[in-house]
């Protein structure tokens, strides 16, 4: 379902936001960018086409475009190299924490767009921890407890996104593993949960690839974070390595998703609301150009 949500989004960032009808106004269409780059990462650009909202709502990806990250420091380029359905991908990875980078996007027949975001720098995980054995929360939700916790910079705004990877004993290449699914306790149906930290919005239960927050309420301390792996039919916690993966991000990446999350439960619960204006910091067009550090930290299993 949430895949099907998503795939929505994206045509709603791709649809055209004019409030009248004109028939005669001819509807120009526009890039909108999905791009993520960070520490360590080969970067990754989406493309896509606006489609006027009048017409079959499909995504129309954009292909044979220019794709340009420039380190705006040393004004170094790096020319991304396409492939079909508008990905675009570099095999540089040297992305350095704390610089500014900028994107830039040319496409024929399309407005050039760009944006500019930085990577932050990432936070030390001090421990992880997962329980072995099944626990029940939220009245019906089973989940295998987790702990995690890291410093927080004192001296800067810091966001961050949780994730979990479910990995093969010994594996080389740890991010090719199985996403884990997590979720949190419900403060509403049972208060010996984390309450502390604010996670996305609190009072969704249903398990998630990630979680995010600020460093709000706790700033420069060290945050322990409670959140439960769903189980999965394959058994893949108990026969494989887990990973907690702590991201920094950008205050552009957190908005995204924060924004993305209002417009995802605006969704699921068939709402007749206005629609969430999602975050975005691509000039001259629309989407997110956005960036990340991270720290990784295999699981202590306990008993």
């Amino acid at each position: 379902m949430r895949k099907i949500h998503l795939y929505t989004i994206i045509l709603f960032l791709t649809a055209s936001c004019e409030t009248t009808f004109d028939p005669d106004i001819a509807d120009e269409p526009r890039i909108v960018v999905n791009a993520f780059f960070g520490q360590a990462f080969p970067a990754s650009v989406q493309l896509y086409q606006t489609n006027f909202i009048t017409k079959n709502p499909e995504l129309i990806p954009v292909n044979n475009a220019e794709v340009i990250i420039t380190d705006v420091i040393t004004q170094e380029q790096y020319i991304l190299d396409g492939s079909s359905g508008g990905h675009y991908h570099s095999d540089f990875t040297n992305f350095r924490i704390g610089t500014a980078y900028e994107l830039q996007v040319n496409a024929p027949g399309l407005p050039s767009v760009s944006g500019s975001d930085v990577i932050p720098g990432a936070v030390r995980v001090s421990s992880f921890t997962v329980e072995n054995e099944l626990t029940t929360v939220n009245i019906d939700e089973q989940g295998f407890k987790a702990t995690v916790s890291f410093e927080d910079d004192a001296f800067t705004e810091n966001y961050y996104v949780i994730e979990t990877i479910l990995a093969s004993p010994g594996s080389a290449d740890i991010f090719s593993g199985t996403p884990g699914l997590i979720f949190i306790e419900d403060p509403n149906i049972n208060a010996g949960g984390n309450n502390d930290i604010q996670v996305g919005d609190v009072s969704l239960i249903d398990a998630e690839p990630s979680l995010f927050f600020n460093d709000l309420q706790f700033n420069g301390e060290r945050a322990i974070l409670n959140f439960f792996l769903a189980p999965r039919n394959s058994g893949d916690q108990e026969n494989r390595d887990i990973y907690v993966v702590v991201k920094s991000v950008s205050r552009n990446y957190y908005d995204f998703l924060r924004t993305t999350r209002s417009q995802q439960d605006i969704m699921d619960e068939d709402a007749f609301v206005e629609p969430v204006q999602i975050h975005g910091n691509i000039e001259n067009g629309h989407g997110i150009f956005a960036g990340f550090g991270f720290d990784i930290l295999q699981a202590q299993r306990i008993n």
